[in-house]
């Protein structure tokens, strides 16, 4: 039963650092052990990884699973609520990092349907009818070849509706050395060639600051029809030394981007409110895994108005 035990706090170890195939492969080894397993506490786990991995229908089976033999556990019964919630939150697409990102920075959702709805009101807002001077009409008393002085008659000021100011318009941007631009819907995403960061670190390497100054002078003039730039944070798979200041690539490719965000807001005077940080750690690496010098980076997201 210690040996179990053990191997249930080891596989819970595995899944706050991030190895959930690791941890995924030490549960399903319990399987073949015959009674004494505490089997809600393993299938508990299983479902809060799979929920950490946005795979919501796994979860809420396995939690099912929990209730069938206890009704009223209270993490299988929220497990399940909030895993039906996040299931309609189509939240920076089908990413495994889905819940990372709703959790730290889901407060902005709202703000941002809040702002979407009352601009569409703007845009669609009727506009009011002017009213036209009608031409002044010719009186029976006056006499054929006189003129009367006119009174000066008030021209009704017309008053430019909100629906009519047309939105800034986005200007792609420039082609850069060093930086490699995808076109999307609604806006681009920028993948630095080179890595701007050194091993294990979150300071920005100083041969990256003349092409980070480029770039801020370029979102600078594009900033009024810009929606919000999310910093996507990534580091590469070599594993976490035990003395580091953070806990796991998760936390360092996070400090990553809000380096990078602190370096345009405090030396090149952007706004800090069109910026997003978001982290993804060692997973989906813009270039290959091997390239480990080039996935120690940030991928920037520029989402046009």
């Amino acid at each position: 039963m210690e040996s179990i035990n053990n191997t249930l706090q080891l596989a819970e170890r595995l899944a706050a650092e991030g190895k959930y195939r690791e941890a995924l492969s030490l549960l399903d080894s319990l399987k073949d052990i015959a009674d004494g397993i505490p089997e809600n506490d393993a299938l508990i786990l299983r479902a809060k990884i799979f929920f950490q991995t946005g795979e919501y229908d796994k979860a809420i089976d396995t939690w099912q699973n929990v209730l069938s033999v206890d009704p009223q556990n209270r993490h299988a019964i929220k497990g399940i609520q909030a895993a039906r919630r996040l299931k309609t939150i189509p939240l920076l697409g089908k990413s495994p990092f889905r819940f990372y990102a709703i959790k730290r920075f889901g407060w902005l959702l709202p703000v941002l349907l809040v702002a979407s709805f009352f601009s569409l009101r703007r845009i669609q807002a009727p506009e009011r009818p002017v009213d036209v001077p009608r031409p002044r009409q010719a009186s029976p008393l006056e006499k054929p070849g006189h003129t009367v002085p006119l009174k000066a008659e008030k021209t009704a000021r017309v008053k430019p509706s909100p629906g009519s100011q047309t939105a800034p318009v986005y200007r792609p941007l420039d082609r850069m050395a060093g930086i490699k631009v995808i076109d999307e819907k609604d806006g681009e995403v920028l993948v630095f060639e080179n890595g701007l960061f050194p091993k294990g670190g979150s300071t920005i390497d100083r041969k990256a600051f003349p092409l980070l100054d480029r770039l801020a002078c370029a979102i600078k003039e594009r900033e009024k029809a810009i929606r919000l730039i999310i910093m996507e944070g990534h580091a590469s798979n070599l594993p976490i030394k035990k003395k580091a200041p953070w806990s796991s690539n998760y936390e360092l490719a996070l400090v990553r981007a809000k380096s990078v965000i602190h370096y345009f807001v405090k030396d090149n005077g952007l706004p800090p409110s069109i910026f997003l940080a978001t982290s993804t750690g060692s997973f989906d690496p813009p270039f290959p895994v091997e390239e480990r010098e080039k996935n120690r980076t940030v991928v920037i997201r520029i989402l046009r108005k």
